[in-house]
């Protein structure tokens, strides 16, 4: 039973006419006043009444026409005089008309119900959310706003109002896909994060399955693999996405740098070449262009190339992992999200030292950090061989060998890590907005050739396929987002882990543009250890910063508290005084904050006035 169904019960009015005495008594007049506007209603209708008298557990009920009621309390209460309440007609016969209360909310809104009325609309449950819903959003609530409002919600019944209400608000085109792409955004369903993954697991699911056919089937299956990986590789066009800034220090950033892209520090005698992947990829294309054999120096059969080759496959399929030589000589097993691009470069090492003239080159493979985009370019070099190569045939068994190894498991795993990492950025690099945008520049070209590449393979009913288009069409929502409204979604790639994460702005772009810059903003977290985060951020006289944490348990809150000092230094050094607030996420509502808040919180000091300024 709703709460005013607990304080009225059916709200049942006499309806029984008056006795003659009863003329001359003004209560009385009043309240058959009440009852001949009662009587005229039919059921279905609605009736806004104010609270005039309460005595016990009578309630008398002023109706526009200055008639009254009197219902009776089921449970005690605290109503006041002059409180407007809303009933529905629900029986209107001869001697009893009974009332329902329309709302479990006591505090109904007249302004909603004299808008629906002008508007000649009822004011039932729906009708009254949405123009709620539209004053919340600060949009007209005209007749013909109502009006088209109300044919929108009636073309989508299915559809929670307020949602379509703020659909409306933000100028997105209302469909039943971009309902449910909306919904997710609100739900905090990250679309992007998961669509990479669903991106790479469908590739190398695809690669599988040609392969698997033998003959053209693996021949395409190469073909497809060479191109994926090229892409994975390649820069998009136009701006390239800027330099990393690293706060570690020049020249622990120059060092990372140079691991990142498979370069070591040239050490040893002057002008000595440091040792990159893009050029042991060259000097591998070459071993195989020249058609080298396998060594045949070894003693009886176990000497013979088809044995070497033999032994190769066998290290292959060994589960162990191999161990990788460091810079410095020591032995180094490969462990965590490393590990399938140490085993892969690991084994082809192994494979090229049985084969003639390329010992030096698998010494060389094995001062490489074992990363997986060295892995990659590696990889590569070979699929641009077997691709160029597959209409005459693999003969040599040092291709017959590498071929078996980029079918094996942890290329699988080195190709999905690739991607993923191609389409995230590091923390550091999110201040900068052109990074973001050159992310999904990227994003965007390489996807679209994706499917292109996938078309020319006539594979369109492909879980790749489907990913690709969920994809795009997700990307193509989040421009529309942008039109109006200050929204990304970021990838991110954290210390031994990845993390899932966006940004939202509190004000639309034309505010934004005819204020004075202050704007407040949430980012909101999806991290492996930490959990949920969501972050409300607020900057206020050009250099006062506000934070408000929401962290999901007591250990978490502990952790951010013991190290929110760094947060604060570092803002100091940039010339900003820090204020910060840390609560468990109960504190974000009933829902404990799984629905996006499209507005600040209520009543939420922090983001009244205030603004976020990403440099922070």
């Amino acid at each position: 039973m709703s709460m005013i169904s607990q304080i009225f019960g059916n709200g049942r009015v006499n309806g029984t006419p008056p006795e003659p005495q009863e003329a001359s008594n003004p209560q009385a007049g009043s309240e058959a006043r009440g009852r001949e506007y009662l009587s005229g209603l039919s059921n279905g209708q609605t009736v806004e009444g104010k609270v005039t008298d309460i005595r016990g557990q009578d309630v008398q009920i002023e109706l526009p026409n200055g008639g009254t009621v009197t219902a009776r309390l089921e449970n005690a209460m605290s109503l006041e005089p002059g409180q407007l309440l809303t009933f529905e007609l629900r029986s209107n016969s001869s001697s009893q008309i009974t009332l329902t209360p329309l709302y479990t909310n006591l505090t109904m809104d007249p302004t909603a119900m004299k808008a629906l009325s002008a508007a000649g609309m009822t004011a039932d449950a729906r009708n009254m959310a949405m123009a709620s819903a539209m004053m919340d959003a600060g949009m007209n609530i005209d007749s013909r706003s109502l009006g088209d409002m109300y044919h929108l919600a009636a073309s989508h019944p299915d559809t929670n109002v307020e949602t379509l209400v703020e659909m409306k608000r933000l100028g997105l085109p209302v469909n039943e896909e971009t309902i449910g792409q909306f919904t997710a955004f609100k739900n905090y369903e990250m679309q992007i994060s998961e669509g990479m993954k669903e991106i790479a697991d469908g590739a190398v699911a695809l690669y599988e399955e040609m392969a698997a056919a033998g003959g053209e089937g693996e021949g395409k299956a190469i073909h497809f693999m060479k191109e994926l990986t090229g892409l994975i590789l390649s820069e998009p066009t136009g701006e390239e996405l800027p330099a990393e800034e690293s706060a570690k220090g020049t020249s622990q950033a120059e060092a990372e740098n140079a691991a990142a892209k498979g370069v070591l520090p040239e050490e040893g005698a002057p002008g000595q070449k440091a040792v990159t992947a893009e050029g042991l990829a060259r000097e591998l294309s070459e071993l195989l262009e020249n058609g080298a054999a396998v060594s045949e120096t070894g003693e009886q059969a176990e000497g013979t190339a088809e044995a070497k080759a033999k032994e190769a496959l066998r290290l292959i399929r060994e589960s162990a992992e191999p161990e990788i030589q460091n810079k410095a000589g020591t032995a180094e097993t490969a462990s965590g999200d490393a590990a399938p691009a140490a085993k892969l470069m690991g084994k082809m090492a192994q494979i090229l030292e049985g084969t003639s003239g390329a010992e030096n080159l698998a010494a060389q493979i094995k001062q490489l950090p074992p990363d997986d985009g060295n892995a990659l370019k590696l990889a590569d070099a070979v699929l641009k061989h077997l691709d160029a190569n597959r209409q005459e045939g693999i003969q040599q068994p040092l291709e017959r060998a590498l071929r078996e190894l980029l079918h094996s498991e942890d290329f699988k795993d080195v190709v999905k890590n690739a991607l993923k990492e191609n389409w995230s950025l590091h923390p550091e690099q999110v201040a900068d907005k052109q990074n973001v945008e050159a992310l999904y520049r990227k994003l965007t070209q390489q996807t679209q050739e994706l499917a292109q590449n996938l078309g020319r393979l006539a594979e369109p009913g492909s879980s790749l396929a489907q990913s690709l288009g969920n994809m795009s069409n997700d990307l193509d929502f989040m421009n529309q987002m942008n039109q109006s409204m200050q929204y990304i979604q970021l990838p991110l790639k954290m210390s031994g882990s990845e993390a899932t994460g966006d940004l939202y702005v509190y004000s639309d772009k034309k505010s934004l543009a005819a204020s004075d810059g202050n704007v407040s903003a949430m980012l909101h977290l999806d991290m492996k250890y930490l959990g949920t985060v969501d972050v409300y951020a607020a900057i206020s006289g050009g250099d006062r910063v506000s934070t408000h944490f929401y962290l999901e348990n007591d250990e978490v809150i502990d952790l951010i508290s013991e190290h929110i000092h760094v947060l604060n230094e570092r803002l100091e050094k940039r010339g900003y005084h820090m204020n910060s607030e840390i609560t468990n996420r109960d504190a974000l509502g009933k829902d404990g904050g799984k629905t996006r808040p499209l507005m600040p919180p209520a009543g939420g000091k922090l983001l009244s006035k205030q603004s976020f300024d990403v440099r922070a």
